[in-house]
C-alpha cells in the first residue's frame, strides 16, 4: 500500500471537519427537537381530563421514560444546564428562552477541541512526513485560531479569553460566551488552508512550543517554585535549564 500523497490527506481533513461540523449543527437541532416533541405532548394533555406529566428522557433506552433513574434528565434539569450562562430572572420552565446557548456552546466546543486534536495527533504528523518536513514546521493561523478556542472551551469555560486574539477567525469578543453562528460555521469551511497545507513550509527555527515529557513530581514542584522565587517564567527556566544540559553532555561527549 503506497503512502497517502499530500492532496489525499488534505482532502481527509477537510472531510473530517465537514463531518464534525455536520454531527454538531445536526446533534444540536436533533437535542431541542427531542425536548420540543415532549413539551408539545405535554401541552395536548391540558384539552383532556388528565394532564400528563413530563417525562424524563433516558440515556440507556434513549426513550422518555415516567419515573427518574441514575440514567435520566428531567426536561426541567435539562433547560436548566441548557441555558444556565444566562439565568433568567423567572426559575419557571416556562419563562425560560427557546434557544438553549450552553447547549449550543457544548456542541460547539466538542467540535472543535474534536477537530484541532484530530490536526495536532495525527493529521499534522502525517502532512509532516508526505512533505518531508518537521510537524512543528507548519504555523499556520487557522490552526493557531482553533487551538485558542480550544484553550478556552476547555480551561475558560468556553468564555472568550485567549481567542480574542484569534488572527483569521476572529468571532468572540473577550468574555463572549463562545458560540459560533452559522456564518461562522461557513467560515470555517471557506477559510480552510488548502494551499497553505499544500505547500511545504520552511523549516521552523525559532519561537517555542510545549515540551511532552515526564519527570519525577518532586523535581517539577522544586523547579517551579523555585522559576518563581527568582521571578522568571517557567518557560526561560526551562530553556535555560535545557541548554545547560545540552552544553554539558556534548562537552562530555567530545
Amino acid at each position: 500500500m503506497s503512502e497517502p500523497t499530500v492532496d489525499t490527506i488534505i482532502a481527509d481533513i477537510l472531510s473530517s471537519l465537514r463531518t464534525t461540523l455536520l454531527v454538531s449543527c445536526v446533534g444540536q437541532k436533533g437535542s431541542i427537537r427531542l425536548i420540543a416533541e415532549e413539551f408539545i405532548r405535554h401541552a395536548r394533555s391540558f384539552a383532556k381530563s388528565t394532564i400528563a406529566p413530563l417525562k424524563c428522557y433516558d440515556v440507556a433506552t434513549n426513550t422518555f421514560v415516567d419515573k427518574e433513574s441514575p440514567t435520566t434528565l428531567s426536561l426541567v434539569g435539562f433547560k436548566y444546564f441548557a441555558n444556565r450562562d444566562d439565568p433568567p430572572s423567572d426559575p419557571s420552565v416556562e419563562s425560560l428562552p427557546e434557544s438553549p446557548p450552553a447547549v449550543a456552546k457544548q456542541f460547539a466546543a466538542q467540535a472543535i477541541v474534536d477537530f484541532y486534536t484530530d490536526w495536532e495527533e495525527h493529521y499534522r504528523r502525517e502532512l509532516a512526513i508526505a512533505h518531508g518536513c518537521s510537524p512543528y514546521d507548519f504555523q499556520i493561523d487557522y490552526f493557531g485560531d482553533l487551538n485558542r478556542m480550544r484553550q478556552d472551551y476547555v480551561h475558560n469555560r468556553g468564555v472568550c479569553s485567549g481567542s480574542v486574539h484569534c488572527r483569521r477567525l476572529k468571532w468572540f469578543s473577550r468574555g463572549d460566551l463562545m458560540i459560533p453562528t452559522p456564518q461562522n460555521y461557513v467560515e470555517l469551511l471557506a477559510a480552510f488552508p488548502i494551499e497553505e497545507l499544500r505547500q511545504k513550509p520552511s523549516p521552523r527555527t525559532s519561537g517555542t512550543d510545549r515540551v511532552s515529557i515526564r519527570a519525577s513530581i518532586p523535581v517539577i514542584r522544586e523547579f517551579e517554585q523555585l522559576a518563581g522565587q527568582v521571578r522568571e517564567s517557567k518557560s526561560d527556566a526551562l530553556n535555560e535549564a535545557l541548554s545547560d544540559w545540552i552544553a554539558g553532555n556534548t562537552i562530555a561527549g567530545e
